[in-house]
């Protein structure tokens, strides 16, 4: 376990995590939309990509009471965002390091295919990753809820939702 505690990866996203909780000036929790809370999203990360995906988050967090949520490519290129966890500058980095904590974890773990990474932010709130394949490309996608909410089960059935998404922008490309 320590050898996961003092991984690079993991030292990286704890420092991120808390750097966004000191940089934001709302809470996780609150219904503010993506271009209420100052975000700034590049109109070129969403062509060709649809209304489909967003919407399919956007129900995702009303269902679950989710405050946020973003669907990014392995790079963290969002894909879709729905009242984002972080700013657009900070949101490549902040899932590329998440990224690459899940896959070491896994691999210190002897799980090579680890998928879900939980991570506290403070005592109320958290972020999770879920990790996810199709074909050869692999995608993320990031939440944001309060510490009391369960989130895999919605998850879970949304990623199966998401992955139909794109797996019919890629087959209509």
């Amino acid at each position: 376990m320590a050898q996961i505690l003092n991984s690079f990866e993991i030292q990286k996203a704890i420092t991120l995590a808390t750097k966004i909780n000191e940089d934001q000036a709302r809470p996780l929790n609150s219904k503010k939309s993506g271009a209420e809370s100052g975000v700034a999203l590049d109109s070129e990360s969403f062509e060709g990509r649809g209304k489909k995906l967003e919407d399919i988050i956007k129900r995702m967090c009303q269902r679950s009471n989710f405050s946020g949520a973003v669907v990014t490519d392995d790079s963290g290129r969002p894909l879709a965002v729905v009242n984002p966890p972080v700013t657009s500058d900070k949101l490549p980095a902040f899932s590329s390091v998440l990224g690459q904590a899940l896959e070491r974890a896994g691999a210190l773990l002897t799980h090579k295919k680890a998928e879900y990474l939980s991570l506290d932010i403070n005592y109320e709130e958290k972020i999770v990753l879920r990790r996810f394949a199709i074909q050869e490309s692999h995608y993320l996608l990031l939440v944001s809820c309060l510490q009391d909410v369960d989130d895999r089960s919605e998850i879970e059935v949304s990623i199966e939702q998401i992955m139909a998404a794109l797996s019919a922008q890629t087959k209509g490309k």
